[in-house]
Parts: structure tokens; C-alpha cells; sequence
């Protein structure tokens, strides 16, 4: 998991859209806490929680469109 997690900051550091970088927070370890993955990667709590919702709805590494097409 460290490798992964490492790998995975690493292509964060270098992602600079948002909707790109929600689909790779899918990605960070269920297990965590949303405080331990704003910690973990430094991005802002409603990142991390959009991030969540969308691995829940639709898995890992889902299409990101804008939020719109994902509200009820």
C-alpha cells in the first residue's frame, strides 16, 4: 500500500485539474479517514468528500463531469 500511496501523491503533485484530481483521490485507501486523506494529500475537504461520494456511486477512477450531472 505505501508504494501505491506514494505513486499516488506523486501523479497528484503533478495533476492540476480538479476533476482529474478527484478521480485519482478515488483511489487513496477506503480505510482512512477524510482527515487523514486531507492530511495524507494535502487537498481541501470538499475534494476529498466529493472524491468518496463518487468511488461510493460509481468505483474507482469513475468519468468526472461537472457536479450537476451527479446531483439527485
Amino acid at each position: 500500500t505505501t508504494l501505491l500511496v506514494t505513486a499516488l501523491k506523486q501523479k497528484l503533485s503533478l495533476t492540476t485539474g480538479k476533476q482529474q484530481q478527484i478521480k485519482l483521490l478515488t483511489l487513496a485507501p477506503q480505510s482512512w479517514t477524510i482527515a487523514k486523506t486531507i492530511d495524507e494529500f494535502g487537498f481541501g475537504k470538499r475534494l476529498v468528500r466529493r472524491a468518496r461520494e463518487l468511488r461510493k456511486e460509481h468505483g474507482i477512477l469513475p468519468e468526472v463531469t461537472h457536479r450537476k450531472t451527479f446531483e439527485h
